[in-house]
């Protein structure tokens, strides 16, 4: 439970940290969303408030993480990295679907090629279909929700103290891991970015 509360703590403090960073660099690299008709800001806001996450996560992960889960640890980190730095490519030159798509499979099957799968069906091939289906399918729906100061980091936050929570109840020490240092990534990162 310690190393819980430490992810979740260093996580928290990393993306506090990070955050006005990000903002600060995001208009200097041309990382900024001009107001569109269909948006709610009226000026140029900052791209880059989810690499405060990212690192966050990702700097607590690789310092604490239990190595009897190195395997599947390095898959879900290598994933999240290579999505994330799609999402930073796209921001800063607005790929097409189809190229996000594509990169969004093959980064699933290379999660589920290293080990982090769904394991519902008792053929492998079936089991590959659904597991890159619900990584490619919850990140273009967490995609769809980043349309709003502190709106995907806040609802990210929910859902990992769920997370959290049934990992902990049902012994699920990497789940419990991941969740933790996502919860404090993300409520870091609102400290900085609720509305307006």
């Amino acid at each position: 439970m310690s190393t819980v509360i430490l992810l979740f703590l260093g996580a928290l403090v990393i993306a506090i940290a990070i955050t006005p960073i990000s903002k600060w660099l995001a208009p200097r690299v041309g990382m900024v969303a001009v107001p569109r008709t269909r948006d709610i800001h009226t000026r140029p806001v900052p791209r880059m408030g989810g690499i405060a996450i990212f690192i966050g996560v990702m700097a607590v992960t690789v310092l604490l993480s239990n190595l009897a889960y190195v395997q599947e640890t390095a898959g879900i980190l290598f994933g999240a990295a290579l999505m994330s730095f799609l999402g930073l490519i796209d921001d800063r030159f607005s790929l097409s679907a189809y190229v996000r798509l594509v990169a969004q499979l093959g980064t699933a099957f290379l999660m589920w090629y290293v080990g982090v799968r769904v394991q519902v069906f008792s053929s492998p091939i079936a089991d590959c279909l659904i597991t890159m289906l619900w990584i490619v399918g919850i990140t273009n729906a967490m995609n769809f929700l980043d349309n709003m100061d502190g709106l995907l980091a806040g609802i990210s936050a929910v859902i990992a103290s769920f997370f959290l929570l049934l990992a902990v109840i049902n012994g699920q020490y990497l789940v419990s891991l991941l969740s933790a240092a996502v919860l404090g990534a993300c409520i870091g990162f609102l400290i900085w970015n609720l509305n307006p």
